[in-house]
């Protein structure tokens, strides 16, 4: 998002150890909660990303690996090409996931930017520093101006992300441009300017309006890169999905959800008494009905 709004720069060069590579291992390492995806990029696996040899393939630049790189960036999702079907990589749910499916966003693709550096990647425009690049094991070993990026990235790096089915830390308003003041900086609502009330129920219609949660207007924005654009508002990033997803895990096998009788939210009932929005939700059963 950044990139694609011209916040962040896209990289002067694509770097396999950096952008390349750790996709790729995002796949191998899912084989220890998900049996098809260790048949088939794990030991022995068609794409057996967990190879040294596979990697040091993958790294080179030399023309003769070409083709390999293109098997590759070809198997990768476009949805535009791929439509619903669940073979591209990768396997995973979408933002529209239902069953049966209803939309191409029934599975996962890459970032527009993600997708960008693996086209460069297989035409051969990126650096071969694969085994070259020494883990920084503390924050003192890198340079001053790069350690607020490796913060953000070490808060962030194993969050689940990319789709929002149901989204589990943050949900959908965080892929819009006005929930930041600066890349990865979240905006900040006035004091005195309150959230305005909702009511019971967000609908589509309202969340998506110009008024909606993600995007309040005040005064109609100014030319980009001027200092005074327009301040758009925030919303509270966990409160609209926390109660749902804490359901969601708390009631994961259908036989447990079915026995249940009751369920609340154990919070404060307003921001200032809140330290935080995750919140325990307390849930009763009727464990009888298990036997």
């Amino acid at each position: 998002m950044f990139v694609s709004t011209g916040a962040l720069p896209f990289p002067e060069k694509v770097s396999f150890t950096r952008h390349i590579a750790p996709l790729l291992e995002r796949l191998r390492d899912h084989q220890w909660v998900n049996h098809g995806f260790a048949g088939f990029y794990g030991h022995q696996g068609l794409a057996p990303f967990v190879n040294p040899d596979t990697m040091a393939h993958l790294s080179s630049t030399d023309p003769g690996r070409r083709a390999l790189r293109h098997q590759v960036f070809d198997a990768l999702r476009a949805y535009d090409r791929d439509g619903e079907s669940p073979v591209p990589w990768s396997w995973l749910y979408g933002d529209g996931m239902a069953i049966p499916p209803r939309t191409p966003l029934q599975h996962l693709a890459l970032s527009p930017t993600q997708y960008r550096m693996f086209q460069y990647w297989a035409d051969g425009n990126f650096v071969d520093d694969w085994g070259t690049v020494t883990p920084v094991r503390e924050l003192g070993e890198l340079p001053v101006a790069e350690q607020p990026a490796a913060l953000d990235r070490a808060a962030l790096d194993f969050c689940l992300a990319d789709t929002f089915h149901p989204g589990c830390e943050v949900t959908w308003p965080i892929r819009h441009p006005s929930m930041f003041m600066a890349p990865f900086r979240i905006r900040h609502r006035p004091a005195d300017r309150p959230e305005p009330p909702y009511g019971t129920v967000l609908t589509p219609e309202t969340a998506l309006s110009v008024n909606g949660p993600p995007m309040r207007i005040p005064p109609p924005p100014r030319p980009a890169g001027t200092p005074e654009q327009a301040a758009l508002e925030r919303v509270d990033l966990l409160e609209k999905a926390s109660f749902r997803w804490r359901i969601d895990c708390l009631m994961a096998s259908q036989k447990l959800a079915d026995t249940c009788i009751s369920a609340r939210v154990e919070r404060a009932a307003t921001h200032a008494e809140r330290w935080s929005d995750h919140a325990p939700v307390t849930a009763a059963f009727d464990l009888d009905q298990l036997q």
